[in-house]
């Protein structure tokens, strides 16, 4: 707008001349509004969103629990078996369709999946399950039992390094 024409609607708007005093607030009146109306807009936004957070806690709450169950009961029983291992898999993936970036989550529950796995396998070398004679004593015995307790403390790490991973994405702020 340039001062001639701001100069225009103050003499216009000089006593006398009320038409056009109702356009100028008639004017500011449309201009209030529609700000007024930005503000709530976003202010509804605002709100939505943090009712998602909320209503979204308790599911991605369920999820966290889930690994802490399955990282619990390892370092309570020192293994796992695989009713265990896919129970955590299938309760762990619902994370992909509750959580906004999934992947670091995804790329936990593959990791702990395959660790404790091969944890499995390797428990089932040096103890099968059908009570058969496992690995005998000796060089590669010790080899399987000391990848075996890495594993374990691994998973026991696991602990600590998911609950900070899960922190980032439940908080409620």
């Amino acid at each position: 707008m340039n001062p001639d024409s701001v100069y225009h609607l103050i003499i216009d708007a000089m006593p006398g001349n009320e038409k056009n005093i109702f356009a100028i607030i008639t004017s500011i009146s449309t201009a209030i509004i529609a700000v007024l109306a930005i503000v709530i807009a976003y202010q509804q936004y605002k709100i939505n969103r943090r009712r998602f957070k909320f209503e979204t806690y308790e599911i991605k709450l369920g999820v966290y629990k889930v690994f802490n169950k399955f990282l619990v009961e390892i370092m309570r029983e020192g293994n796992t078996d695989y009713p265990r291992l896919l129970e955590f898999y299938s309760g762990a993936s619902e994370s992909i369709f509750i959580f906004e970036k999934p992947k670091p989550i995804m790329d936990k529950i593959e990791e702990v999946y395959k660790k404790a796995n091969t944890m499995i396998y390797l428990s089932q070398r040096l103890y099968p399950r059908d009570g058969s004679q496992g690995l005998p004593v000796g060089e590669e015995r010790n080899k399987v039992a000391k990848q075996e307790s890495e594993l374990l403390q691994w998973h026991f790490d696991q602990i600590k390094e998911t609950k900070e991973l899960f922190k980032k994405y439940i908080q409620l702020k």
